[in-house]
């Protein structure tokens, strides 16, 4: 039988990954914008000049050949989520602060270089 949205496991699914994303992806996401707004408080005007398509304006000088940067995909498999193991049937998970702290411990150093 398949599984409803309302589904206690696929639920936990959508909780891990959605906690993996947080603590990996957003996290560079929010940095960047909190060093922004940390430049504007201090007084710094940030002056992002849009760059010029080389190929629809080449007689201009500081036109520039766009490039593609290719992101690298997350891995959403259940063996590359560090807790999706506790996302089975019949589990019971602790409803405490700290369960949450244990997610960014689990995902262990390489995640969060900063």
């Amino acid at each position: 039988m398949g599984k409803s949205i309302r589904s206690k496991v696929m639920k936990r699914y959508r909780t891990v990954k959605r906690q993996y994303i947080a603590a990996t992806t957003d996290l560079d996401r929010l940095q960047a914008v909190n060093q922004k707004c940390m430049m504007i408080a201090a007084g710094h005007q940030l002056e992002s000049k849009p760059t010029v398509n080389a190929f629809r304006y080449p007689q201009q000088i500081d036109a520039e050949i766009p490039r593609v940067i290719v992101a690298k995909s997350t891995d959403f498999r259940s063996e590359a989520l560090p807790n999706a193991g506790y996302a089975v049937s019949r589990n019971q998970r602790k409803n405490k602060k700290s369960g949450s702290t244990q997610v960014l411990s689990t995902l262990g150093d390489e995640s969060m270089d900063m």
